[in-house]
């Protein structure tokens, strides 16, 4: 798997990648990615003017009223992705999106438009998707689980419209986890990986293709899970396919699934540190034996989650710091 390759630049007045309106004050790119493979997140921090005090009625804002949204576009196809951003601290922001395992390779066009009463201004910048290569699998079921996946179910499709409508909330005070991960289950051995292509064979001879959004960890029954960082848990419930299901909220925008668990000893509201125990290792719901499924969304799309594993997606104090020498020369990113 490739690592993400990061760029930590500050834009100049007037430079080719910075737009801005008429009388505005200039905004600044302070990290943002040259290229992300497949899969990756795509993390871009920015800083709001100093002094700015208008007031905006809509969008995701702090104590001042601004607003920003991040969309990233295709000259082929137009608009793919579009997300909101958050602050950290004044004068500083995030902007981040996930970079499906789907998404086509190629150059894209990001921008990130800042608005308040007065108007708004836009940072723009190019940035390539990579190809990453993904395994390939193909997983025999049986017949209660050809039933679980293939027959119409009410309750299925109303739990998937409910798991999509709580990972497209987006909260820009959820700001709970700084930097990488850790890994929920430990000693536990992957049994699927992120983004694989799967094909499920059922009894009757038929087959349905599929991609895997997180990856698979094996433990026996009853090994502790573990929350992968800070957060508050939004979802406890027993579902179809994930079976007893834990959803945490690490992030504005950045939620962890955790599914087939044997039991969750965690509630809804409840605040988590990384590593407390949120329950254990099942084989519930849509499963071929004990294991954890951990899948990590950021702006409604899955991504990698072994990346998260040492570089995670943040740090609040590296944001926060002024990350420039005295004589405004830009240090290196963390």
């Amino acid at each position: 798997m490739g690592r993400m390759r990061w760029a930590t630049t500050v834009l100049a007045v007037g430079a080719l990648l910075t737009l801005s309106a008429p009388g505005a004050a200039t905004q600044e790119f302070v990290q943002a990615p040259d290229e992300v493979e497949q899969g990756e997140p795509a993390v871009f921090v920015i800083d709001w003017p100093a002094g700015a005090e208008e007031e905006t009625s809509v969008g995701a804002q702090d104590s001042v009223g601004h607003e920003a949204f991040l969309t990233l576009e295709s000259s082929e196809s137009g608009r793919v992705l579009s997300s909101r951003c958050f602050p950290v601290s004044e004068p500083r922001w995030v902007c981040m999106t996930g970079i499906s395992s789907t998404m086509e390779p190629g150059r894209y066009q990001v921008s990130i438009m800042l608005g308040s009463a007065s108007g708004t201004v836009e940072l723009a910048r190019a940035m390539d998707i990579v190809r990453r290569d993904f395994l390939r699998e193909t997983i025999a079921l049986s017949r209660s689980l050809t039933e679980i996946r293939a027959e119409p179910n009410e309750r299925r499709v109303e739990e998937a419209e409910q798991m999509w409508s709580l990972v497209s909330r987006f909260d820009p005070e959820a700001v709970y986890h700084s930097g990488p991960f850790v890994i929920p289950v430990s000693g536990g051995r992957r049994t699927s990986h992120f983004g694989d292509r799967r094909t499920y064979r059922y009894v009757d001879g038929a087959s349905a293709n599929a991609v895997h959004w997180g990856i698979d960890i094996a433990a026996p029954t009853g090994t502790p899970v573990r929350a992968g960082g800070d957060g508050r848990v939004v979802m406890v419930a027993d579902r179809v396919i994930s079976g007893n299901t834990v959803v945490i909220e690490h992030l504005p925008g950045v939620y962890g699934l955790h599914y087939h668990l044997d039991e969750a000893q965690v509630a809804v509201g409840d605040a988590v540190g990384a590593e407390d125990i949120i329950g254990t290792v099942g084989s519930t719901g849509l499963s071929t034996g004990p294991h954890l499924h951990w899948e990590v969304r950021v702006s409604r799309v899955p991504i990698e989650p072994e990346v998260l594993l040492s570089s995670g997606l943040i740090d609040i104090d590296a944001i926060s710091e002024n990350i420039r020498d005295t004589d405004g020369t830009p240090q290196e990113g963390r």
